[in-house]
């Protein structure tokens, strides 16, 4: 009983649909929707590259002053080496003694 008047609803419901005039499209509205998404998406590729450029050159710049800014590796063992077989640890150039 139930079910035949859910389903006499949905018989009027579309039998007054078949009534309602059809509205035109404004015209090249297919376009416009199109434009709209294209510009949408280059955006947000825009936006990625702007980020992962971004993150690139703070990682460089930290990376770059972590090593100017970190003592000198060369420990203590390697100095005693280059002594002993007469190297000269040091970055000067010319000595003072002839």
């Amino acid at each position: 009983m139930e079910k035949m008047k859910d389903e006499n609803k949905v018989d009027q419901c579309l039998s007054e649909l078949n009534h309602l005039k059809r509205v035109d499209a404004p015209p090249f509205l297919i376009t416009r929707i199109e434009a709209q998404l294209t510009a949408t998406s280059s955006t947000q590729w825009e936006r990625a590259r702007l980020w992962v450029i971004s993150i690139s050159c703070i990682m460089l710049l930290a990376v770059n002053t972590v090593v100017v800014l970190s003592p000198s590796s060369e420990s203590s063992g390697e100095t005693a080496l280059l002594q002993g077989f007469g190297f000269v640890s040091n970055n000067q150039i010319y000595s003072d003694h002839d």
